[in-house]
């Protein structure tokens, strides 16, 4: 079970990927232990090819650090939550740990509740308006698409047939 995320930042680029994204993958583990030794194997691999990663403590968790050279910021942050392992580029593993204190903004919105359909959540969910304005900006400002936000759900149904719904909904 992973979840992978594209966090939009358009006004504070990461430090030194310059993306005007955040990227987080949060990875389930079949143990703690697992997720450790994940976390070791992926503290070496970068310190190995990059550069040397510091601890850091974020809620009470350990998480090791990589830093821009010029500013101290951080750019990449790998950890072992209970049995999940979290890489996050800039501010997105601290993001993860707040949602998982409760402070999860995107299920709290309407937006997100209005593609709930059947208590079944999505396992594809994008902002349309958000990815244009990230990815694609405009001149002049943000632009509204047509298509407001889209999010895909499946189910088993058995005998090797699947429920693949598309949702979509519109601006206003």
């Amino acid at each position: 079970s992973y979840s992978l995320a594209l966090l939009p930042r358009p006004n504070n680029p990461v430090p030194v990927l310059n993306a005007p994204f955040d990227v987080l993958l949060v990875v389930q583990t079949g143990s703690s232990e697992a997720a450790q030794s994940v976390r070791d194997s992926a503290d070496k691999l970068l310190e190995t090819f990059v550069a040397p990663l510091e601890d850091e403590q974020l809620d009470e968790q350990s998480f090791r650090t990589l830093r821009a050279p010029d500013t101290g910021e951080a750019v990449l942050r790998v950890g072992a939550v209970d049995n999940l392992l979290v890489i996050g580029t800039g501010s997105a593993a601290q993001l993860a740990l707040d949602a998982r204190r409760g402070d999860n903004r995107l299920i709290a919105q309407p937006r997100w509740q209005n593609l709930n359909q059947d208590d079944q959540i999505p396992y594809i969910y994008v902002d349309v308006n958000a990815y244009y304005n990230t990815f694609l900006p405009t001149i002049g400002g943000p632009a509204v698409r047509p298509v407001s936000q889209m999010g895909v759900q499946s189910r088993y149904l058995g005998d090797n047939l699947f429920d693949l719904r598309v949702l979509v909904a519109l601006s206003q």
